[in-house]
């Protein structure tokens, strides 16, 4: 969740939406180390269950933020994009 924080904070959605991938796969990481802890028999499959379902929940969650930021930033480039083609266009009077 460390990642999360920090993408936040840079104040940018691009670098959010950057840490957000990287908080995916720490997930995708915990999941890894519940199999391992299963293995080792440190954990009881019921815990692993629990576990690696409120893992699998937190995911969807990052990756649902991560592609609303992903559509907003699409947005916002067109947008740019639009604005900048009107800005030169030979038809603008301003120009």
């Amino acid at each position: 969740m460390t990642n999360i924080a920090e993408g936040f904070d840079n104040e940018s959605k691009v670098e959010f939406a950057r840490f957000l991938g990287m908080a995916g796969r720490s997930v995708s990481e915990v999941q890894s180390l519940l199999y391992a802890a299963l293995d080792e028999q440190y954990v009881t499959q019921t815990e692993f269950d629990l576990h690696y379902e409120q893992a699998r929940k937190v995911r969807a969650l990052v990756g649902g933020l991560r592609a609303s930021l992903r559509k907003q930033i699409a947005a916002q480039q067109k947008r740019h994009a639009t604005q900048k083609q009107r800005a030169t266009s030979p038809n603008n009077p301003s120009t």
